[in-house]
């Protein structure tokens, strides 16, 4: 095979594991991405709640204001949950500062799970790795 044809060979097999991935991202850089813009705030922080064990270990992180009080108005926003629903993870990374200026403009703390299921989302599936669809049920319910 000749060099021209092992390069259209690797550029198949990567565009076929992004079409797999759906959003050409693990879990895990979704979460170093979303690490770096809440670094670039100070009114913001990323904390890992948890280690999901599935085939490999996953963090379940939220996005959380730093000085919330017990008397403060919180916004909670969670995304992620259907691992296939790439949109709500991928607005969040991607909006992230405009959520948290709109959320101190109206006086409201943030915390925001961006990621809920890690494993669906790096997988693309509705379910996590641990579950799989018996009779049509969701792991949610």
């Amino acid at each position: 095979m000749g060099h021209l044809a092992q390069v259209a060979e690797s550029l198949r097999d990567a565009r076929l594991l992004l079409e797999e991935n759906r959003v050409g991202r693990t879990a895990f850089s979704y979460i170093r991405d979303l690490r770096m813009s809440v670094m670039a705030r100070k009114d913001l922080k990323l904390e890992t709640r948890g280690i999901l064990h599935y085939d490999k270990p996953y963090a379940w992180v939220r996005v959380v204001s730093r000085d919330i009080k017990n008397t403060d108005k919180i916004l909670l926003i969670r995304a992620g949950t259907h691992g296939e629903e790439i949109s709500g993870p991928l607005t969040l990374l991607h909006n992230l500062d405009e959520i948290a200026e709109t959320a101190k403009a109206h006086k409201l703390k943030l915390i925001i799970y961006p990621l809920q299921n890690p494993s669906g989302f790096e997988g693309g599936t509705r379910w996590n790795e641990d579950r799989s669809p018996k009779g049509g049920d969701d792991f949610v319910r």
